[in-house]
């Protein structure tokens, strides 16, 4: 894949796992056959069974991928350092399901009528679960509800606030002085994309962020499909600023803390 005006994105590597890049099937099978080759030299042999290929569009005529012999299976998705890659929407349904299954490991804490330490234990023990990966979401307006209705609803769980109670979001917010999920994934993701731009130019990162995709995907329909890019430019226009102050590390979190200073001033 190429990025940027010269440089060649063939893979990414963390410890031993691994992601191959290619244009076509042909490219993808003989990298595959290399990478055995060589880990072979050092005593390593590459496990068949967690190793699977995917293509995008999913419906691309390719040819079948060989490992020793054998075809690999082809998947619709996959999880790389514990994220689904395919879509944003995907990988957050994952994320919630593991931060519910995180809230019942913490459920006998949480019988303790201290409500600081429930916030704590839903900062660093839950919230941190369900937002996992969250800067490089793209986000519809849609999705952000989805994200706000899971984030309000692991809330209430931890702090044992019931339907009964007849306590609105708005409230519930307001009195533990704490953002909600969507507000949190734009700032992290702001944070994130200033974080890479002011990255050099050769690194890969950046680069990356500044190709633009020309792949052409079938989507059906007029439904304007929601992109990282046009997530970053609806960021933009809600704070109010030029684009080109990302360059400037302490001016752009001005601008990002200026979004949420009016929702929970300082005391």
């Amino acid at each position: 894949m190429e990025v940027g005006s010269n440089l060649k994105l063939a893979g990414l590597a963390y410890a031993d796992d691994i992601v191959n890049i290619n244009r076509n099937s042909e490219d993808a099978q003989n990298i595959l056959d290399s990478l055995c080759r060589y880990a072979l030299l050092i005593g390593l042999k590459i496990n068949r069974s967690k190793t699977e290929y995917m293509t995008v569009p999913s419906d691309l005529e390719h040819n079948s991928i060989l490992l020793d012999g054998q075809r690999i299976n082809k998947a619709d998705d996959f999880i790389y350092l514990g994220a689904k890659i395919f879509n944003s929407e995907s990988d957050f349904v994952s994320r919630r399901a593991k931060a519910w299954v995180a809230l019942r490991k913490v459920k006998k804490i949480l019988s303790s009528h201290d409500e600081a330490l429930k916030m704590r234990i839903f900062h660093s023990l839950i919230e941190t679960v369900l937002l996992y990966g969250c800067e490089s979401y793209a986000v519809s307006k849609s999705f952000a509800r989805r994200v706000d209705q899971a984030h309000s609803a692991l809330l209430r769980a931890t702090l044992g606030v019931k339907w009964n109670d007849k306590i609105t979001n708005n409230e519930l917010y307001n009195s533990v002085k704490c953002l909600r999920g969507s507000q949190i994934v734009q700032n992290r993701r702001l944070r994130h994309f200033g974080h890479i731009c002011r990255h050099p130019s050769e690194i890969v990162a950046g680069a990356i962020l500044s190709t633009n995709a020309s792949a052409k995907f079938r989507v059906g329909g007029h439904r304007r499909v929601t992109c990282y890019e046009r997530t970053i430019e609806n960021d933009v226009m809600m704070m109010q600023c030029n684009i080109n102050d990302v360059t400037n590390r302490d001016l752009w979190r001005e601008h990002i803390n200026k979004l949420y200073m009016s929702l929970y001033p300082p005391d």
